[in-house]
């Protein structure tokens, strides 16, 4: 009964429906001069370590190794960065932070999460993908993942494992605003420490579960989410001086053309 929940549970998210946006888009870019990668077999048939229990896993990265093994535009030369460069112009790329292009590895060695003191933790974190930055060849922040445990939900948060664990010490808001706030009023007035605690909420953004990060990765960008606001961004880091003495003025193009001819049409999954 369990194996027939689970396997109704793959199609209700309609994971494997992603091979039809995933091919549109790669015949587009390959008809804009793009050199897309070969695409990675699936793994029915892939390992675990000794370590982790396959019930562990949460289903939809399951899902994603068994029908797809992972899924990439990037290639291992970071082509993806010199196209949307010529495309873009001086460094569109890099100035906005990335092209955050699509990425999940196949299946991988699953790095143990220490047990803290009060029985946190334990299991295992996957690391599935570099962060925005190390895509491009830029140095950058820890790789992302997932993590797995005894009781993993059925689509996980894809981030930092940091954000992850932070992720879950927000779950309890008013224990963790009572220690942010404690944190805090070691430098400050409680007055000033209240609205510090208030600040950190208004601008955390909760991780995307993996299942809608692909969705946003696909569905709405194209498979580069980092280019989605590339001018808008580029802007504003330029008239901040973030880019004082380099010479960034001239041919910006926007990548919204781009983006809605890669995304026109596509099946939701």
């Amino acid at each position: 009964m369990c194996a027939l929940l689970r396997d109704r549970a793959r199609w209700w998210y309609g994971l494997p429906l992603l091979r039809y946006p995933q091919a549109k888009i790669a015949a587009r870019l390959r008809e804009m001069g793009y050199r897309c990668p070969p695409a990675v077999d699936a793994a029915p048939r892939y390992e675990l370590p000794r370590s982790v229990d396959p019930a562990h896993v949460p289903l939809v990265l399951e899902t994603l190794w068994r029908t797809f093994g992972g899924v990439s535009l990037a290639d291992d030369s970071y082509g993806h960065v010199e196209f949307w460069d010529r495309k873009l112009g001086d460094r569109a790329c890099w100035a906005s932070n990335g092209t955050d292009v699509l990425w999940i590895d196949g299946p991988r060695f699953i790095r143990p999460r220490p047990v803290g003191r009060d029985g946190s933790g334990g299991g295992g974190f996957v690391e599935l993908a570099l962060d925005k930055l190390h895509k491009d060849d830029i140095s950058g922040g820890p790789p992302l993942g997932v993590v797995v445990h005894h009781d993993p939900p059925l689509d996980p948060l894809f981030c930092e494992q940091h954000k992850y664990e932070e992720a879950q010490k927000r779950a309890d808001k008013s224990e963790y605003d009572a220690n942010l706030l404690a944190y805090f009023m070691k430098d400050c007035s409680e007055e000033v420490a209240r609205r510090i605690v208030k600040d950190d909420w208004d601008k955390w953004e909760p991780p995307l579960t993996l299942i809608n990060y692909l969705r946003k990765s696909v569905l709405e960008a194209g498979g580069f989410p980092g280019l989605k606001d590339s001018k808008y961004i580029s802007k504003s880091l330029i008239e901040a001086g973030i880019f004082s003495g380099m010479n960034l003025s001239g041919d910006w193009e926007d990548f919204e053309p781009h983006r809605l001819e890669l995304i026109a049409d596509l099946e939701p999954f």
